[in-house]
């Protein structure tokens, strides 16, 4: 009797633990979101990666942003703007009767205020602002800003910088310009306002009543943004109904949530490109040759159907997509050639391999997992010994950075994988972001410390070119070289897939806007 009776005890303790199969799903007024990269910060003046960004503009909103679903700049908080003949002096006029979540108004003297503390901070993006040297409130609605230089870039700039309360900002103001409050709290003028936030926990998003937008056609009025970085767990959350949005799949079981019929897979093409980043300043990989050696190592196709088939050629440093009309890519010659790599290796000095290199892929991205996987199994063909190594992505850029007050040689991460989309839509975006030196202190990209004084400088001329086909001309130049120097495995331009509940309406793919969100724009 008793050993009956056990077994009922465990059938029915089993029948508690499992959770039910009937979906949980979201509430209509409520959008379930999964993160595959958890926000580190909410602060729009020092956060710079890419997730966190595209999120808090929901919250704050910039002057000027991305146009839907093209890679063009359009009005936000601004409505028109102007510059003068020199490209020195830019004039904006503001939108009217915009107001703060705090009730506070959105006038010139916030904006200047805003742009007073991101200088102040000097950390997010305002180390794109060297040529920022005032900036002007020339009445209540007109904000003007005055440049050091010729800057016909600069409009798109602004999109870097969405604008918190400055009320809020005095209010818990420590001597730090609220640094510190920050992290975890904003006062923006977009349709969301944070409810709670987690770091890199749980966020919850509520819907600002006296939005300039209004709320005459539907949208949500919550939204929830869970910390998911497991890729399996994003795909029982969504299956399941407790997630509307996942961001993270396995290229592998895409088939299968194709079928799902309670799911749709959106797909389009992006300017968003992946690279395999190799250290330029220690190890094995400082010597070009090394670098070289490796890119004509990487098997492409090979890749191709690991990815399946989401992948389309590299452009080299950038994608052609944001670039003005006159640029022309640079020819890529690298192809899988192993006998080239070989004696590219010996030439260096490495006739055997015989080093290491330490690969690094954050938490969440099977792509980079993948390209781990095929980078090691090519490397080993030529000698080389490949480590992998998973963290979150605060994590990685942390270890990354690091290199630079503490040298280390060969270094901790001597490679890593890495998806680039357009800080904003002009070649400065990929050049000045991943290859200038300045980018080199975790602001930018340049993570793995590439340096080149001829780059560096063609870069400034193209940033502060008069036109935009002078700009391309230096870009082309630029372009030249770092494929010479091979910084980077370029390994091809992404296609956004996102997997939603068939019930979500209203989304569309930011080709310049690597998994960007629109929450205003969704409904249920």
């Amino acid at each position: 009797m008793i050993r009956p009776l056990l077994a009922a005890l465990l059938v029915a303790a089993l029948a508690l633990a499992v959770p039910p199969a009937v979906p949980a799903q979201t509430p209509k007024d409520t959008l379930a979101v999964g993160l595959y990269i958890p926000l580190a910060s909410v602060d729009p003046h020092t956060i710079t990666t890419r997730p966190d960004f595209d999120f808090v503009k929901n919250v704050f909103e910039p002057l000027v942003d991305l146009v839907k679903d093209t890679v063009e700049i359009g009005p936000v908080l601004a409505t028109k703007w102007t510059m003068n003949d020199a490209a020195t002096q830019w004039t904006l006029t503001l939108r009217p009767n915009v107001v703060f979540h705090d009730g506070t108004p959105l006038n010139a003297e916030a904006v200047k205020a805003n742009f007073d503390r991101i200088v102040a901070l000097k950390a997010g993006f305002a180390w794109t602002l060297p040529a920022l040297d005032r900036v002007e409130a020339v009445d209540a609605q007109t904000v003007r800003f005055h440049l050091k230089r010729s800057q016909v870039s600069f409009i798109k700039v602004l999109s870097l910088f969405p604008l918190a309360s400055p009320a809020s900002i005095k209010a818990n103001d420590k001597g730090d310009h609220a640094a510190a409050w920050s992290t975890t709290n904003g006062v923006g003028t977009g349709p969301y306002k944070f409810e709670s936030v987690k770091v890199r926990g749980d966020i919850v998003l509520v819907k600002h009543d006296r939005y300039w937008g209004g709320w005459s056609k539907p949208h949500v009025s919550r939204v929830l943004l869970r910390a998911v970085p497991e890729v399996a767990t994003q795909r029982l959350l969504i299956e399941r109904g407790d997630l509307d949005i996942a961001q993270s799949f396995n290229p592998s079981e895409l088939a299968d949530l194709e079928k799902n019929a309670k799911l749709k897979v959106v797909k389009g093409p992006t300017a968003t490109q992946t690279y395999l980043r190799m250290h330029n300043g220690a190890g094995a990989t400082k010597d070009k040759r090394v670098r070289q050696a490796i890119a004509y190592s990487w098997d492409g196709e090979a890749f191709d159907k690991l990815s399946v088939g989401l992948l389309r050629a590299s452009d080299g440093p950038a994608p052609r997509e944001i670039m003005p009309s006159a640029y022309r890519a640079p020819e890529m010659p690298y192809r899988l050639n192993m006998d080239k790599a070989k004696a590219l290796l010996a030439e260096a000095g490495y006739p055997n391999g015989n080093f290491t290199i330490d690969y690094f892929y954050n938490t969440g991205d099977e792509e980079k997992r993948l390209m781990g996987v095929l980078f090691q199994s090519q490397a080993q063909k030529l000698g080389i010994k490949v480590n992998l190594h998973v963290t979150p992505w605060p994590t990685l850029i942390a270890k990354a950075v690091a290199w630079k007050d503490k040298p280390q040689d060969p270094p901790e991460m001597g490679a890593y994988g890495q998806h680039i989309s357009p800080r904003y839509p002009d070649g400065a975006a990929f050049f000045q972001f991943m290859y200038h030196s300045s980018a080199q202190a975790g602001n930018g990209r340049n993570f793995m410390f590439y340096s080149n004084p001829d780059v560096d400088r063609l870069i400034d001329q193209a940033v502060a070119a008069p036109t935009e086909r002078a700009a391309s001309g230096l870009y082309e130049r630029a372009a030249k070289i770092i494929v010479d120097d091979s910084p980077d495995v370029f390994v091809g331009k992404r296609m956004e897939v996102t997997v939603l509940r068939r019930e979500v309406q209203g989304y569309y793919v930011m080709p310049a806007n690597f998994r960007g969100l629109r929450l205003y724009e969704l409904s249920k």
